[in-house]
């Protein structure tokens, strides 16, 4: 049993291993974070911000945060256009 549970680890360590060095080969792919991925974030905690603030009724700060809500998300499609563009022509080549 131990033996079998052995060679089990040993053939897991080793498709590890092979899996790390191909990531290191895409390293810039795969381990850096999206450009827009911080972005969507912060739109997120804003968004539940604001409809917080609505419920409160705090109305002129819902407008402030609404007005940036819709100002971070022009700015999200650009970097979406902007990335898809990318690999559009990464794809061509």
């Amino acid at each position: 049993m131990v033996m079998i549970l052995k060679d089990y680890l040993v053939k897991v360590f080793t498709i590890g291993v092979e899996v790390l060095v191909a990531l290191k080969r895409n390293t810039k792919i795969l381990l850096l974070p999206s450009p827009t991925a911080k972005l969507e974030k912060q739109l997120k905690k804003k968004m539940t911000a604001s409809i917080e603030l609505q419920r409160n009724g705090k109305i002129k700060e819902y407008a402030e945060a609404s007005k940036e809500i819709f100002d971070m998300q022009e700015e999200l499609d650009k970097l979406t256009s902007e990335s898809n563009k990318e690999k559009d022509y990464k794809n061509e080549m």
